[in-house]
Formats: C-alpha cells, structure tokens, sequence
C-alpha cells in the first residue's frame, strides 16, 4: 500500500505529501507512518479495523490513528506498535 490514493498497480509511485515522519513500517495489506509528534498516520486494507482509525473502511491515503495514538501507547491496538 503506497497511499497514493488508488489499488491499482502502478509503475511510478506517486509521492504522498507527509512531513515529520520519523519512521515508517509495511504490514501485509497496510502501512504505518510514525510522525516526529507522536501521532500515527495509517493507511491500506482496514477490513478488521487494523488501521485504529475506528471503522473498517479501506484507506486509500493516510489517515491519522485514533487508538493509542501516543508514541509508545499503541499496543492495545490491533496491530503491533511500530
């Protein structure tokens, strides 16, 4: 998932505008971008809530995460803390 807003295979990726991030991690169907802030930015495939945005709705571009969004407060979520 590149959050560039579409599923489809692309052979240039087109860059999403982020700033601060200080780190970025890829699951199997979505990804996790971790801003200088604290705040988590998550985007990608959300069919079991996966992404802590609080719905199941696939993200196409990055959304911020609302469980546990302090750094270091992510573990209840989900998914794994990045």
């Amino acid at each position: 998932m590149l959050g560039g807003g579409t599923l489809r295979a692309v052979a240039d990726a087109a860059l999403v505008p982020l700033s601060d991030i200080v780190m970025v991690k890829a699951g199997i169907s979505y990804s996790l971008a971790l801003k200088s802030d604290g705040t988590v930015l998550a985007w990608g495939d959300n069919s079991a809530g996966q992404l802590g945005d609080g719905t199941s709705d696939t993200r196409l571009t990055p959304v911020y995460v609302t469980c546990g969004a302090a750094a270091g407060d992510v573990n209840h979520c989900h998914w794994m803390a990045i």
